[in-house]
């Protein structure tokens, strides 16, 4: 996606039913190109050791699931353009006194200009479920994409709005779906089929809710920390304490830890 993004070239995708010959010559280019992009990370990148005996006895499985994969996303987004992959952006409330920042993992363009925003999850279910605010349960949603496309939105206010958010599973068969489309104002073909813009009226009425809802507890988070308001106070960090933390949703209980190579 970089290189794509660097030469300012577009996904494409050749049907087998347009022309048989050149659809097995592209999908055995992309073969041969993630072959090839595997090869140089187990030669380049520092990986622990545990990761780089992973990779390497699962090198075969790796490469197929890698070029289905880049296949089911250019065939998806065909034509579309790379703005940029994992961009940095940040967000300064002057007013209120906080700073957000982020990374987002890729950012599309359409041929009509549209912005789209993916985060790549590695399976379907590591795809959040709680993606919009539900006021029933009054528990603090997903806010990753909701503060993404606001704080994009306000970096690239001369640039246009972004018109659709989305999760796409990169160990998912395309044939499984690997995309979960949460916001879809797009005027794209891709985005318009029938399966896709089922509900998607109140698909953007509740992911709006949830971006307003989302920075509203961004200022009752800061307000908070400002009195100095912290819930638990016990430093015993069990299941029974988080349970009742109002900032539970924001704060990572849970870390994974690998050992690098010396």
């Amino acid at each position: 996606l970089r290189a794509i993004k660097d030469d300012n070239l577009e996904l494409k995708y050749v049907d087998e039913a347009d022309s048989a010959e050149l659809h097995y010559a592209w999908e055995f280019a992309t073969l041969a190109a993630v072959k090839l992009a595997i090869e140089i990370a187990l030669e380049e990148m520092d990986f622990s050791f545990l990761a780089s005996e992973l990779i390497a006895t699962t090198k075969e499985a790796l490469l197929e699931q890698m070029t289905e994969t880049i296949i089911g996303f250019s065939k998806f987004f065909c034509g579309y353009k790379v703005f940029d992959v994992e961009r940095e952006i940040n967000y300064v409330d002057e007013n209120i006194g906080y700073f957000i920042d982020g990374r987002i993992d890729c950012i599309l363009v359409s041929p009509n200009g549209e912005f789209v925003i993916v985060d790549f999850k590695n399976t379907l279910n590591s795809i959040p479920k709680n993606v919009y605010y539900n006021p029933e349960k009054d528990e603090v949603p997903d806010f990753q994409l909701p503060i993404y496309k606001f704080i994009f939105e306000e970096e690239q206010k001369k640039h246009g709005s972004v018109s659709a958010c989305l999760f796409y599973a990169l160990s998912c068969s395309p044939n499984k779906n690997p995309k979960k489309i949460i916001y879809n104002t797009s005027s794209e073909e891709n985005f318009n089929d029938t399966y896709i813009i089922k509900g998607v009226e109140e698909k953007n009425a509740n992911f709006e809710s949830t971006e307003e809802t989302c920075k509203e507890l961004l200022e009752f988070f800061v307000e908070r920390i400002l009195e100095k308001d912290f819930s638990p106070e016990s430093i015993n960090l069990d299941f029974s304490n988080c349970r009742e933390c109002d900032y539970k949703s924001v704060c990572r209980r849970s870390f994974s830890v690998g050992r690098k190579n010396d």
